[in-house]
């Protein structure tokens, strides 16, 4: 099978993601939490106090993204917010006792999805496939930078 190699990267990236995402969002159907917001949760929990802008950096996401799902959190009571003691401008994040209880299952969930994508992967090629997708991620984020 032929493909044409300027098309066929964003294709096979967008469907690991949408596929990785499926898998995700099912073992989450027991859970009050979303896909996406599984990922912030264990990022926070293992980062607690950093602020909001530090998890859209992160996670390569818009601050009204991770606004929205703070305040989700917040409500389901995974998360609480406090002001910065350095910066009266800027809000620290924690993960709650609720959230730490869960964190066992969600780190499940995640390193499954992780195993499952490196099934018969070699090592020498995990590593390049890190170091190629970390180049892909530097190129493209110029763009963000106009």
């Amino acid at each position: 099978m032929e493909y044409d190699n300027e098309l066929i990267y964003g294709k096979l990236i967008s469907a690991i993601h949408r596929k990785a995402l499926q898998i995700v969002k099912y073992k989450l159907k027991d859970y009050d939490i979303d896909v996406g917001q599984i990922f912030l949760l264990w990022y926070i929990h293992h980062h607690d106090g950093i602020s909001q802008e530090q998890a859209a950096q992160n996670f390569h996401l818009d601050k009204a993204t991770v606004s929205k799902n703070v305040k989700r959190l917040m409500r389901l009571g995974y998360l609480r917010k406090s002001v910065n003691p350095k910066d009266l401008r800027e809000h620290q994040l924690f993960a709650t006792k609720k959230a730490k209880t869960l964190s066992p299952q969600l780190e499940a969930i995640l390193k499954d999805i992780n195993l499952l994508m490196i099934n018969n992967v070699s090592k020498e090629e995990q590593a390049q496939l890190i170091s190629t997708l970390e180049k892909v991620l530097k190129n493209i984020e110029v763009c963000d930078k106009g």
